[in-house]
């Protein structure tokens, strides 16, 4: 009995140190604009004359009148305007976030400000999961969201009025790279002018991102969990056990191969426990889960 109980004693001893280890880590994604001043992330200090900064990119399928870096008042935001007073042109002009990996960040959330001011079309908000990132966008599939966003609505004269777009999931978009774009279009007769400011697409996950000491990240959400235990990742997943405070192997899923996994806890009791994870390039990580 007493050989029993020093080896459950280690048991968990090795989950606890492999769980501290590795560490624990609640990200955002290194995606920020707020062009008046400085992200929160301070590794997202922003450069407000750069409409590049941070990998974002313009495009300008038709026309000249590209995105830019403005202000009025003071206030710095990106803004696009198709009105030229020598004749008015039709415009296409995007503004696009750098790609991003929503197996790395399974809840990621878009929101932004906005206004505008004149007659014309709203701004067109669209997401990509197989654009390159440098290409024209017609080169890629894109699912339109404005209808899930707040736009200000239309104001042929009267003063800017900014409206925050609310918080859009993205996590229905699955891919290693995930662009969101905003396109701006005017036809020959009218054109508003759109004024985009505060853009973040933020991991707000319920759950937990652990970095193994490779440098991968693996999250687990919801943390705490009901029925299903998600865990993601950008290696492929062999398989995932769960261990009890005592040591004893509660459940197991083997030769899952996926880099997504959905694990059923719904007959575990209420408590805590750990996933010890076996990736396919040999790699084990253990977190601590706790079950509602």
């Amino acid at each position: 009995m007493r050989t029993k109980h020093l080896l459950t004693k280690l048991i968990v001893a090795i989950l606890f140190s492999s769980a501290i280890a590795f560490g624990q880590s609640h990200r955002n994604l290194p995606i920020y604009r707020n062009f008046n001043g400085v992200a929160p992330d301070s590794m997202n200090t922003l450069d407000s004359t750069s409409i590049s900064y941070g990998g974002w990119s313009i495009q300008s399928p038709q026309g000249t009148r590209s995105w830019a870096v403005k202000n009025f008042t003071a206030n710095y935001y990106v803004g696009c305007n198709g009105f030229i007073s020598t004749g008015q042109v039709v415009q296409e002009q995007w503004f696009i976030s750098p790609g991003f990996s929503t197996i790395t960040y399974p809840n990621a959330h878009l929101n932004f400000s906005s206004a505008n001011k004149f007659a014309g079309n709203p701004i067109a908000v669209l997401v990509s999961t197989n654009y390159d990132g440098v290409s024209l966008p017609s080169t890629a599939t894109w699912s339109d969201i404005t209808n899930l966003v707040t736009l200000p609505p239309p104001n042929p004269s009267g003063p800017r009025s900014w409206y925050k777009s609310g918080n859009v999931n993205l996590a229905s978009f699955n891919g290693n790279n995930v662009y969101v774009g905003f396109k701006y279009t005017c036809d020959a007769l009218t054109a508003t002018d759109w004024e985009v400011d505060s853009i973040s697409i933020t991991n707000t996950i319920t759950g937990i991102q652990t970095i193994n000491s490779n440098g991968n990240i693996i999250s687990f959400y919801p943390n705490p969990v009901n029925n299903e235990l998600v865990v993601s990742n950008d290696l492929l997943i062999d398989k995932i056990e769960m261990y009890n405070l005592i040591g004893e192997q509660i459940n197991s899923s083997q030769n899952i191969n996926n880099k997504k996994y959905a694990l059923n806890v719904s007959e575990l009791r209420s408590g805590i426990y750990f996933a010890k994870v076996y990736l396919k390039n040999g790699t084990i990580v253990s977190q601590k889960i706790i079950k509602d």
